[in-house]
């Protein structure tokens, strides 16, 4: 059947493509024809919506200003003169990056010309304390993109609407929230009356103004490394030091990736996050490291000064004691403990159980905590205090005599929980147990005093000297944990309502075997860290601590002589390229300062050094030996900032932001 009746016609007629190539090429045509004869014209509209714009009617050009001012090449047609008044044209230019460029440039022209700065204040810095942050125009760096060159339009209205969306993008990022959370800010103190700006609401530019603040926290960390004759590095992180005003500033550097897990990696790494301040193995007086081979090792770690830290030596020595003197008990605890975790964590019927059985005998209960962490002894405390809590220990006992009386769970449930119960029982074990946790807690007491930021070697050696009289006070009467136990313990060997199994160890046994423990500990601890007190440089470092002071004037007479020596000699290459006088040091300034600290006796040590590094005239007079006082300062005795460092990474970079860019959390972390 032929389709031509119904309308079809033949391909070969009319589909061989001449037509519409006749009607391209007549529009095509009539195109060029308009457009040769139409007449383009400026429009004045235009100088209003671009303001960079200049229309010379002489030339009838288009002219671009900040590009005129600071086109070096000057190859642009809008320098020269764009003859071409076309829309397309502008928003082309504008679009550039030569212009943008050129626009940055003329904004912070006009801005040093005005005087004209944005204010941005926020709460925290590098050292925690209210701090006003000026954000100056006198360089490229806080100028960027759109924002910034509208800043010299800005009123007092509009700088204050701005100063809202910086505080609020600060607040979002110290608080360590994702970047979604800032329009909900913004949208809450709309709704609690602040006046907010129209723009600036998203997520998008909360990144941008955490930008701005680190750029700003950024220069107060680099001027305040630039500027510190000494300083020390600790590269278990991103951490350094350095001393201003008598007080060691640990400063945020950055977060870099080690390429190579090797000695050589590690220091490339330190290098590339030291890169923007010139110098700085110049002044280099330390490292502070945890025990790693590769930081600390004698063949193949870090070419570079290195310091321990002490509380990895604290753990370090803790654990040789306990298992060199009791490995065998301490894996029962270990076992049981791991086990009763597991128990809970993994079986959510058995938690609500247990919880179930809590509220009907009327106690509080935790979820037993994880052993395993990277530092035991605070894990092992903190385990050891829910199990052995009051009352809590009775739920515990209870509701495994259920399930193995009750024949409850599988043949792996059933065995797990007559091994529990079974040390659960056991008096040995459970009088072991009260007695480490009163051990743990002075050891936790002694780590908690290196983990700040502000203990000297001096105050290392003193708590470490309190720590060890506690102990010793454990050998001839129980602690307070102990002495609960002991207390609610009857002749019946009944502990809270539980029969337990007789110890066979007889009481003097007990207490020989407890005190050789706390021997190990102190020998061990005292061994890990005895170098603070028997090196000669980290000996000779301890005189310009007030502790140290001797009360008779004959003692202070010849006090630190041979010290002053010993460190005058050890750093004298640093002292002599910082332009120390090193016999002023010991004939002058050394005497003088013995008698400031002598007057001065009821100050601290913090206190005094702050005055004399405040005090112009107290700084002319021991210019010199300052020098030495800012190196024992910046001596680090503990990395564990570093550590903390790490617990803001994990928890800024958590799993629902794992695509976090290196740069936006380096930002964050410095924020935070």
């Amino acid at each position: 059947m032929s389709l031509f009746k119904f309308g079809f016609s033949s391909s070969k007629d009319n589909n061989d493509g001449t037509g519409k190539e006749k009607n391209y090429k007549g529009r095509e045509e009539t195109k060029k024809t308009y457009e040769q004869k139409r007449k383009r014209e400026f429009v004045p509209k235009w100088l209003e919506e671009y303001e960079w714009l200049k229309y010379d009617e002489a030339s009838s050009s288009i002219l671009c200003m900040p590009c005129k001012k600071f086109d070096d090449d000057r190859t642009s047609n809008f320098v020269t003169g764009c003859k071409t008044c076309r829309v397309e044209s502008i928003k082309s230019h504008e679009k550039s990056s030569l212009h943008t460029s050129c626009v940055k440039k003329h904004t912070i022209a006009i801005m040093k010309e005005k005087k004209q700065v944005v204010s941005c204040s926020y709460t925290g810095d590098i050292q925690s304390t209210s701090t006003s942050v000026t954000t100056e125009a006198s360089g490229g760096e806080n100028v960027v993109g759109a924002l910034d060159l509208s800043i010299k339009k800005l009123n007092k209205d509009q700088l204050k609407k701005l100063t809202v969306c910086f505080n609020s993008a600060y607040w979002v990022a110290k608080n360590e929230m994702p970047f979604t959370m800032y329009p909900s800010v913004l949208e809450l103190q709309q709704i609690n009356g602040v006046d907010l700006a129209k723009s600036y609401k998203s997520d998008k530019a909360c990144s941008r103004f955490i930008s701005f603040i680190f750029n700003d926290i950024q220069e107060v960390s680099d001027n305040l490394l630039k500027k510190a004759r000494v300083l020390s590095i600790m590269f278990d992180g991103a951490t350094d030091v350095s001393v201003d005003e008598g007080t060691p500033k640990c400063v945020y550097v950055k977060m870099v990736a080690v390429k190579h897990a090797h000695s050589e990696g590690v220091l490339c790494a330190i290098e590339e996050a030291m890169a923007n301040v010139n110098g700085w193995k110049d002044k280099l007086i330390a490292t502070g490291s945890d025990g790693a081979s590769v930081n600390i090792g004698k063949n193949k770690s870090v070419k570079l000064k290195k310091m321990h830290c002490v509380n990895h030596r604290l753990e370090l020595g803790a654990l040789d004691a306990i298992k060199d003197r009791d490995a065998e008990m301490f894996s029962d605890i270990k076992s049981l403990l791991l086990r009763l975790h597991k128990h809970y964590h993994y079986s959510a019927k058995a938690l609500r159980e247990l919880k179930s059985l809590a509220e009907a005998m009327e106690v509080k209960m935790l979820k037993p905590a994880n052993l395993e962490g990277t530092r035991w002894m605070p894990h092992l405390s903190r385990s050891l205090a829910v199990l052995l809590k009051p009352a809590s220990y009775c739920v515990f006992v209870t509701h495994f005599e259920d399930i193995v009386q009750g024949g409850k769970g599988t043949a792996d449930v059933q065995g797990r929980a007559k091994s529990i119960l079974k040390h659960l029982k056991s008096e040995k074990l459970l009088h072991y147990m009260f007695f480490l946790q009163d051990v743990l807690e002075i050891l936790s007491d002694l780590s908690l005093q290196f983990q700040r930021d502000t203990c000297s070697i001096p105050d290392a050696l003193d708590a470490l000297e309190t720590a060890c009289l506690r102990l010793v006070a454990l050998q001839h009467r129980p602690g307070k944990h102990l002495q609960v136990f002991v207390d609610a313990l009857d002749d019946q060997h009944v502990f809270q309502g539980i029969q337990l199994s007789p110890c066979t160890m007889s009481a003097e046994g007990l207490s020989s075997k407890k005190s050789l423990l706390i021997d190990a500990v102190i020998n061990h601890i005292s061994g890990r860290l005895q170098d603070l007190d028997t090196s000669p440089v980290l000996k000779s470092m301890q005189i310009f601590f007030m502790v140290n002071l001797p009360e008779s004037a004959t003692d202070l007479a010849l006090y630190g002589e041979q010290e002053i020596g010993t460190l005058i000699q050890y750093f004298n290459p640093l002292l002599c390229r910082l332009g120390c006088q090193t016999n002023v040091i010991k004939d002058t300034e050394w005497p003088a300062l013995k008698a400031h600290m002598s007057r001065n006796r009821q100050k601290s040590t913090e206190v005094l050094h702050k005055i004399i590094f405040t005090d112009d005239n107290l700084k002319e007079r021991f210019k010199n030996i300052l020098v030495l006082v800012e190196i024992i300062l910046c001596v680090p005795t503990s990395s564990a900032i570093c550590e903390r460092g790490f617990s803001a990474m994990a928890r800024i970079k958590s799993d629902w932001r794992a695509s976090l860019n290196p740069d936006m959390l380096n930002y964050l972390m410095a924020t935070s």
